[in-house]
């Protein structure tokens, strides 16, 4: 079950283990629980993301043009 908890980013139904589709909140389909995705995350142990978010958001992301100088540096 940890497999497919881990393949849906806790988007499993609690009480039926029914995989729920990427909406933030709801009924599942399958039972009728009501669910919101955070509260499955943290039920699963699993880190919770939004829907369309980003995988990892641990990777540096480029500076914006107006945050460097002509050396790459940010200005102060």
């Amino acid at each position: 079950m940890r497999t497919a908890v881990l393949d849906h980013r806790g988007a499993v139904c609690t009480k039926c283990e029914y995989p729920l589709p990427d909406d933030e909140s709801g009924t599942c389909p399958e039972c009728g629980t009501f669910y919101t995705r955070q509260s499955n995350a943290a039920f699963w142990g699993v880190p919770y993301t939004k829907p369309g978010a980003q995988e990892n958001q641990d990777e540096p992301s480029e500076p914006r043009p107006e945050e460097q100088t002509e050396h790459g540096n940010k200005s102060s």
